[in-house]
C-alpha cells in the first residue's frame, strides 16, 4: 500500500489509557483514565494500521456485531492511537 500520509507531520498528546464512564443521564463517554500518563506521539508512523482499524471498526458495525464486541473494539482503538485531533 503507497504511505497516504507520507508528507504528514501531526505529534500531539496521547494518554497511556482511556476508560469508559457513563454520565448520570445514562450517556456512555470514553474519558481519560484517573492515573493515566500524557506522552507525545505521532499517529502518521501508525497510519496505515490506523486506517486498517478504523475499517474494520466501520465493518464490524455495518455487520451488527454485539455491542460489547464494538465498545471494546473502540476502547482498543482510543488506546492505541487516543482521541485523534483533541
Amino acid at each position: 500500500m503507497k504511505n497516504l500520509f507520507e508528507h504528514t507531520s501531526s505529534p500531539w498528546i496521547r494518554y497511556s489509557s482511556y476508560e469508559y464512564r457513563t454520565a448520570e443521564d445514562g450517556t456512555l463517554y470514553i474519558v481519560v483514565s484517573k492515573d493515566a500518563k500524557p506522552e507525545m506521539y505521532n499517529p502518521m508512523k501508525d497510519a496505515e494500521s490506523l486506517v486498517l482499524d478504523a475499517v474494520n471498526i466501520g465493518l464490524q458495525v455495518m455487520h451488527k456485531a454485539p455491542e460489547d464486541e464494538l465498545k471494546s473494539m473502540v476502547l482498543s482503538f482510543i488506546n492505541s492511537y487516543g482521541f485523534l485531533g483533541f
